[in-house]
């Protein structure tokens, strides 16, 4: 019976070690916010189809040449109250839902690219391994016709860093994302 207590005890001691030895993978990061929806992501830049800045950048980034939209940069005394920029069924998989506001009458939210997982960079594990902050690159895949409105010198691969917690279920994910600098 001691035997078998002990074999008992070996058994669950030698579990305990493996869980607790298990590290975060490129894979296993890659699904886990892959699991979460949090990647890809859809990039969106907003347009001020009222603006004649924005009209300007459109015709000069030839979105009206290649039959996405029509703009013009300022109005006549015609079309008082008319947008500027209007968007043609050729930009239609580009546009994404108005947001809930009263301005959004101005706006328009287009798709740029889609943010997605790249690689893990790093991964520092707490003292009892149970946590794990992990730095991560992204990228910007699948760009749009609209892709000249993302933020100014917005480069195509940046870097994340998020949090995980190892349960009796695996790691976790605590569903907190901050922009971070190139890791050294």
């Amino acid at each position: 019976m001691n035997k078998l207590i002990s074999l008992g005890a070996a058994l669950v001691l030698l579990m305990n070690i493996r869980c607790n030895t298990k590290k975060l993978s490129n894979d296993e990061v890659g699904r886990l916010l892959s699991e979460a929806k949090a990647y890809p992501h859809v990039v969106e830049a907003k347009l001020f189809i009222n603006e004649g800045e924005t009209a300007s950048k459109i015709i000069a980034s030839n979105l009206d040449d290649d039959g996405y939209v029509t703009a013009q940069p300022r109005h006549t005394s015609d079309d008082v109250g008319q947008s500027l920029i209007h968007f043609t069924d050729k930009s239609a998989p580009y546009l994404l839902p108005k947001p809930d506001s009263v301005e959004s009458i101005e706006i328009q939210l287009v798709k740029v690219g889609d943010e997605v997982f790249s690689k893990v960079v790093s991964v520092a594990y707490s003292n009892d391994g149970n946590e794990a902050e992990v730095a991560y690159e992204i990228k910007i895949e699948n760009p749009t016709p609209f892709t000249s409105f993302l933020r100014p010198n917005t480069p195509t691969l940046q870097y994340r860093r998020t949090g995980f917690i190892k349960t009796a279920d695996g790691w976790q994910w605590n569903k907190k994302v901050v922009i971070t600098a190139k890791p050294n």
